[in-house]
């Protein structure tokens, strides 16, 4: 019993030396790194594994980092750095994007390592530096507002509304899509962000701009494709003379106001709301028109030619022609009966689409040739076969009026006459050879044209 009293205190002694010797041990180790992390923060230079733009900087005086530090930080500021989008490149330096080379924040930062937090942080990162960088470009501060001036500046630029898809006519005369194009707009945020980073890395020299898509077109690519718009469904050709300045004028701006019109299935056309008013505002002039059964100027002259070109392309498609009325006098330009008089507020020239597809009106106006093509799906076509045929001639009158300054004996022909007629237009529609049906179209009465001689008393 007695021994085994006696083994316990043993033991016990010899436990207290071990916590005795292991608190002296703790307390010299505490000690240490108390006088070490004392003379460490004392001691002013970098720690192991410092570096700025990749230049090391490691164990240097914090008065020899700082000069390394606002050379290389003025060297970054002066460099120039593009900002790029697939059409636009704009140049500036690091320093116009909010870079600064004011080395405060960062000297401030190289001074703290290992220097800042409790003794077991200040450890930490000492031991850590021994083999892990410490990269000073982290704690560059970039100013907000040279960057944000600098992106608004290039957002107008990069902001689109949404486009439209629309049809064009290609060199071969096929009809094709423009596509549709979703707005844009600079997502300033994340361009930001990434010029931030480029500013800290001076082997960047480029940053792609962000843009981002918004609205959406009204009418889309596929909208159009949609539509099954392949081929041509007819065509109709008048010619006019380039010598009458202010006529061909007058065509070539009523084409630009009427070709590519798509009218939609079930949709309607007007001549007078698709080329709209002649006016002198509207950069029509003056030239030859039929009045009250003559030839006279007046404003738009040469718009009926239009009209007629389009009535003529109207006659060889199975769209319906809801308003039309013919000249007073017959047209030089066109076979009787298929000429189309438009005048703003009285006559009019308009078609129903009674396609189940939408169908475009193409119009051209140059060289004296004047088209309009109508573009349509291409399996709706059938052969048609348009005539005017003449009923009935009217013979003209002669009037003579006395010139008493003419010598005595003396006449001219002031107006040559020429006979009006009455005329039917006959259309027969057919398909892979066999007729579907033969209709009569129009029935018109053109006056004829009085002679007018002046002669002497």
């Amino acid at each position: 019993m007695g021994k085994q009293k006696k083994t316990k205190k043993l033991r016990k002694k010899k436990g207290i030396k071990i916590l005795c010797i292991f608190l002296l041990f703790s307390l010299s180790l505490f000690v240490f790194a108390v006088l070490n992390d004392k003379c460490w923060r004392e001691n002013e230079t970098l720690p192991n594994h410092v570096s700025l733009f990749g230049r090391d900087l490691s164990g240097l005086s914090f008065a020899a980092a700082e000069e390394i530090i606002k050379d290389l930080l003025h060297k970054r500021s002066e460099t120039s750095i593009q900002l790029v989008s697939k059409a636009q490149v704009y140049t500036y330096t690091c320093g116009e994007l909010g870079f600064s080379e004011d080395p405060g924040v960062l000297l401030r930062y190289a001074e703290s390592l290992g220097r800042e937090g409790n003794l077991l942080k200040r450890y930490e990162y000492r031991i850590g530096s021994l083999w892990r960088e410490t990269e000073l470009e982290t704690a560059i501060v970039i100013d907000e507002d040279p960057l944000s001036a600098a992106l608004d500046t290039v957002k107008g630029d990069l902001t689109t509304t949404a486009k439209n898809a629309c049809f064009y006519i290609d060199a071969e005369g096929n009809v094709a899509v423009n596509p549709s194009e979703k707005g844009t707009f600079l997502n300033s945020e994340a361009t930001a962000k990434a010029i931030r980073k480029a500013l800290a890395d001076p082997a960047v020299s480029e940053v792609e701009l962000i843009i981002d898509e918004n609205a959406d077109p009204d009418i889309t690519t596929a909208d159009l494709e949609a539509m099954e718009i392949d081929g041509v469904l007819s065509t109709f050709t008048t010619y006019y003379s380039e010598g009458a300045a202010n006529r061909a004028h007058n065509i070539a701006l009523a084409v630009s106001f009427l070709d590519l019109t798509l009218i939609p299935a079930e949709g309607s056309f007007s001549f007078n709301e698709t080329v709209g008013q002649r006016s002198y505002e509207r950069g029509f002039l003056d030239a030859v028109i039929i009045e009250n059964g003559e030839y006279t100027d007046g404003l738009g002259g040469g718009v009926c030619q239009v009209s007629t070109t389009v009535y003529g392309a109207l006659l060889r498609t199975e769209l319906t022609v809801t308003a039309r009325r013919p000249h007073s006098l017959i047209s030089s330009y066109v076979d009787p009966g298929q000429d189309a008089m438009v005048a703003w507020g009285t006559s009019d020239l308009a078609f129903e689409n009674t396609y189940p597809r939408p169908v475009l009106l193409h119009a051209t106006a140059e060289n004296g040739v004047l088209t309009v093509t109508i573009y349509g799906n291409t399996a709706l076509k059938k052969d048609i076969t348009v005539t005017s045929n003449i009923i009935r001639y009217i013979p003209y009158t002669t009037e003579t009026i006395i010139d008493d300054d003419l010598s005595r004996g003396s006449r001219y022909i002031k107006s040559p006459g020429k006979q009006g007629l009455e005329c039917s237009v006959s259309r027969t529609i057919a398909e892979d050879g066999a007729v579907l049906t033969s209709e009569t179209v129009s029935h018109d009465t053109y006056m004829a044209q009085k002679e007018i001689i002046v002669a002497a008393p």
